[in-house]
């Protein structure tokens, strides 16, 4: 019951009530309508904090989501920036004459020296001599070198280019090679030869 003038004229004009009787109904009334009020109050203040708890959530969310990003994009980035310098490793390695079936094996052994080393801006290793010298005598077992031997002279080739007579050629057992000579010495069937 609101505190209004019809009520507040009803409890006034009530013979039957004394005068402290009816203060008390007016202060009734108005204690049923505060608290009235205060239960409406209670609802909103809950409504408010139960809005801005979600609003933090949300922003927590947010924050979080926005940190995964972050993190995200910084791995992608130290994975490029590895995949650069890991190429630019291979290429030092080659330089160093280390050999191709060995890369592989050199490149998964040595991460730390790929995390080491030193992109210029234009994507070039800084320092790349002195990095070349590094792994010719850190990887010298997997380095090649190549020597090259001259035919020897004591035993020359026995083929010189003669040609097979008409018997060397019959007398080749394996008919492929046979044919393979008949072809080879071709003027011997054709009348250009003699025997």
């Amino acid at each position: 019951m609101a505190l209004e003038r019809k009520t507040l004229r009803a409890i006034l004009e009530d013979e039957t009530t004394d005068t402290s009787g009816k203060l008390k109904k007016i202060l009734d009334v108005l204690h049923e309508e505060t608290d009235t009020l205060q239960n409406q109050l209670d609802e909103k203040n809950a409504a408010l904090a139960k809005a801005e708890k979600d609003r933090d959530a949300a922003n927590g969310g947010k924050e979080a989501a926005e940190k995964a990003l972050n993190d995200y994009k910084a791995q992608q980035t130290q994975k490029d920036t590895h995949a650069a310098k890991e190429a630019k490793f291979r290429e030092l390695l080659k330089s160093a004459g280390v050999l191709d079936k060995y890369a592989d094996r050199v490149v998964r052994l040595s991460g730390e020296d790929i995390d080491k080393l030193e992109l210029d801006d234009k994507g070039e290793v800084k320092d790349a001599k002195k990095h070349t010298d590094s792994l010719k005598a850190d990887w010298s077992d997997f380095v090649g070198t190549t020597t090259t031997t001259g035919a020897k002279v004591d035993t020359p080739p026995t083929n010189t280019g003669s040609k097979m007579t008409k018997d060397q050629i019959f007398a080749i057992k394996d008919a492929g090679e046979r044919q393979a000579a008949i072809a080879a010495n071709a003027d011997l069937f054709t009348g250009g030869g003699k025997d």
